[in-house]
Formats: C-alpha cells, structure tokens, sequence
C-alpha cells in the first residue's frame, strides 16, 4: 500500500490500519509512508531508502532512533518517536500513544 492512510484524520487511520492488520490472508503487509507516527504504530520493520538507496533496514526501535538517518531521508521526529525513544528502556518496543500513555 502506498500512503494508506494519506489525508485521513487519526482516528481514521487508526481504524483503517488497524482492520486491513486483521485481515486473515495476509502473511505480510507493505506499506510505503512518510509518516512516523504510523510506521511507529504499526511497523515490525522499517526500511528507510534516500536518493533511491536503502539506508537502514531493521526494528522501528533500531532505525528510527537515529537523528542523522531520519535527516539524511528528510524524516523529522515526532512527539510519538521522541516519547518512545525516552520511555525505550522501559517499554523495549515502539507503542502507539495511546499504550505509550500508561508507561509515562
């Protein structure tokens, strides 16, 4: 999927994502996005490419954590990235906001 959730407010995207997840013949889903936040939700690997290239492949919590790497993509942090990457050595894993909140 390309830009799934493009347009949509949270909520929405929140719900969409989280229907197309349970759909039962999927083994794998792919989706393309620059948005952190949703990659963060939902990703259990994350693959940032710039200027055609790949530049890390891994966990959202190992590639997303590098400031330099998300620039060098013309990625900027979020409120989400920076409250997980605070709460990481608590949590051990990205949350959503929502689960995220009971950890704070």
């Amino acid at each position: 999927m390309d830009e799934p959730t493009a347009g949509q407010d949270y909520r929405n995207y929140m719900d969409f994502m989280d229907c197309i997840l349970q759909l039962p013949y999927f083994s794998a889903i792919l989706f393309i996005t620059h948005d952190l936040d949703l990659a963060i939700s939902y990703a259990n690997r994350v693959i940032l490419m710039a200027d055609g290239r790949i530049v890390a492949d891994g966990k959202p919590e190992q590639v997303l954590a590098v400031p330099e790497r998300l620039r060098e993509c013309h990625l900027y942090s979020t409120s989400l990235l920076e409250a997980n990457l605070q709460l990481l050595e608590r949590t051990g894993r990205f949350m959503r906001a929502e689960a995220l909140a009971h950890h704070v």
